[in-house]
């Protein structure tokens, strides 16, 4: 009838729908128009679109999304979801971890596990091992590769190089290999070769041998 009347929002709504006062189709300055009203932020599960037709309104987010940056930067996921290269996904993919519901990139690329320090590694990339959290191409001396390829220190202080903990396979310089560890000199009745290792004389009641032949005994046990 030519009569203006107020908007239900006059504070907060410019412009109403004429079939409904209470239904706000653009929003003053400093408000955002979401379902007809006119909010002071769009809150969770929506992003801000600035200068539309409309105004400054509010777009849903996509699904797994609480919060967008803009339309195509999510900045907070759901519940059960991690934020990963703006995008809201189950889990962080090799290489990466979680961090408060965000991926965040292990400081080593030989790196597929890491802590959340991200220069603490837990398992590393096929061919490389982990040794002491960090990833190398060899378990190297005085290491053995374990299981999960994972590097141990051999337990034997003087073993260079060990198959397991307890299980050496050479010694360092000035000691012998027998029994799988290593001592100061061989036993009696065995005798140390070229590479260092004990071997057993031929005949038990010899305590020396030849190295080169050990059926030839050069001092007997027991005096005989």
């Amino acid at each position: 009838n030519g009569i203006c009347v107020p908007c239900g929002d006059i504070n907060r709504c410019k412009k109403c729908s004429v079939l409904n006062l209470n239904e706000c189709v653009y929003c003053k300055d400093g408000f955002f128009l979401l379902d007809g009203k006119c909010v002071d932020n769009c809150g969770d599960f929506y992003y801000t679109i600035y200068k539309t037709d409309k105004g400054d309104v509010c777009a849903p987010c996509e699904k797994n999304c609480i919060k967008w940056l803009n339309a195509d930067i999510c900045d907070v996921c759901t519940n059960g979801k991690v934020l990963y290269n703006n995008d809201c996904v189950c889990k962080c993919p090799a290489g990466w971890v979680n961090v408060s519901g965000v991926c965040k990139k292990c400081d080593s690329n030989l790196c597929e596990k890491c802590t959340t320090s991200l220069d603490v590694c837990l398992s590393c990339f096929d061919p490389y091992v982990l040794k002491q959290n960090q990833c190398v191409a060899s378990c190297g001396l005085e290491w053995y590769l374990g299981d999960n390829r994972i590097c141990y220190p051999c337990n034997d202080k003087n073993c260079l190089q060990c198959t397991s903990a307890d299980k050496c396979v050479d010694c360092k310089d000035n000691w012998y290999l027998y029994d799988n560890r290593c001592v100061e000199k061989c036993p009696e009745g065995w005798v140390a070769n070229a590479f260092d290792v004990c071997e057993k004389c031929t005949y038990d009641n010899c305590k020396v041998c030849e190295v080169a032949n050990k059926d030839n005994c050069i001092v007997c046990l027991y005096g005989n």
